[in-house]
């Protein structure tokens, strides 16, 4: 798997502990994400890997990859805030 461009990140601090926020062109099929659902209107997708889960979104052109040891539901509404701001 090669990654075609890293187009930035951010942190989060949660109860959980950090999440990184990972933004890529690249689709969640290509980066080998398996379980599809529905997030604000929108298809996610989530994986773990050991004790790493991982979600993301597409939004504009770029998949927002949340990563972290905090539970798939708090990965999930940590991207639904930045689809619901990105939407405002």
């Amino acid at each position: 798997m090669i990654l075609q461009a890293f187009c930035g990140s951010y942190l989060i601090r949660t109860p959980h502990g950090p999440v990184s926020i990972v933004i890529l062109p690249d689709e969640p099929e290509s980066l080998r994400f398996s379980h599809k659902d529905s997030l604000e209107g929108r298809p996610c997708w989530s994986c773990s890997h050991g004790a790493c889960n991982m979600a993301v979104v597409r939004l504009d052109g770029y998949s927002y990859c949340a990563i972290g040891e905090a539970p798939h539901e708090q990965l999930k509404e940590i991207l639904a805030r930045i689809v619901r701001t990105a939407g405002e």
